[in-house]
């Protein structure tokens, strides 16, 4: 949760950043140019938002990393030397994609539209939004002690929610 709060006080800031310093690129950019709209990165694309926001990323990234390893602790604990279930194995292998994913994203202050870097600006967060996405439900998961159980024991809106999230993270890269 407090790297998703990092997200986007980091993403407020770089917007305001742009608005003062770059206002005519939040009309005419790259993105804007090719796709006919702005998204939320436009706002850290551009000097000196995408500065200020590589230092908001990292501390994202020290976030992740830290769930990451305090999960994996969570785990160990609960499992109590028994063998790890599948849907612990998942949620650990999940949360250690997603830990490289954000490690990976910083990348996106030196590939970005800005110097034609297209192709690896998009992969790069198009990766991360399916690892968030994978370690979301690995937790989900882990809570409930497996598919069949959270089918029984999970709150319906918890469920709903989730598989919206997973159409929407799947869906957003096409889009």
């Amino acid at each position: 949760k407090g790297a998703g709060e990092a997200t986007f006080i980091t993403m407020l800031v770089t917007w305001t950043l742009t608005f003062v310093y770059n206002r005519d690129k939040i009309r005419h950019n790259p993105l804007k140019n090719v796709m006919g709209y702005n998204n939320p990165c436009v706002g850290w694309d551009f000097p000196p938002a995408n500065s200020v926001g590589l230092f908001g990323m990292v501390l994202v990234t020290v976030l992740v990393w830290r769930h990451n390893v305090l999960d994996a602790h969570r785990t160990a604990v609960k499992a109590a030397g028994r063998p790890l279930a599948f849907h612990q194995k998942f949620s650990l292998v999940a949360n250690l994609c997603h830990a490289c994913s954000v490690t990976a994203l910083c990348l996106v202050f030196i590939a970005g539209p800005t110097d034609g870097a297209w192709g690896w600006h998009t992969v790069l967060f198009v990766q991360h939004i399916f690892f968030r996405y994978l370690c979301c439900l690995g937790n989900f998961l882990e809570v409930y002690g497996g598919y069949a159980r959270a089918r029984a024991d999970a709150p319906r809106g918890s469920i709903a929610y989730l598989w919206v999230f997973g159409l929407v993270s799947l869906s957003l890269p096409v889009m």
